[in-house]
């Protein structure tokens, strides 16, 4: 499993590192900061072409230096 912060590579893609990033529909955990845990769920892409996490609830849209796993 890998972990670090997430940035974006230079498809625009967000990223950990140049193997893994997400394009859209695959799973991913992010660590909440608010509730301190990490949660499981997949990366979505908006009508605008923005990427968020969701676990089918809660919808928090992904920035660089989240911290996430793969």
């Amino acid at each position: 499993m890998k972990e670090g912060m997430l940035f974006r590579n230079e498809q625009g893609y967000f990223a950990l590192d140049d193997q893994t990033y997400w394009a859209g529909g695959e799973d991913i955990t992010i660590f909440e900061e608010d509730e301190q845990e990490w949660l499981e769920g997949k990366v979505e892409e908006d009508e605008f072409g923005e990427y968020y996490f969701t676990d089918g609830f809660l919808v928090v849209y992904l920035y660089e230096g989240l911290p996430a796993r793969a």
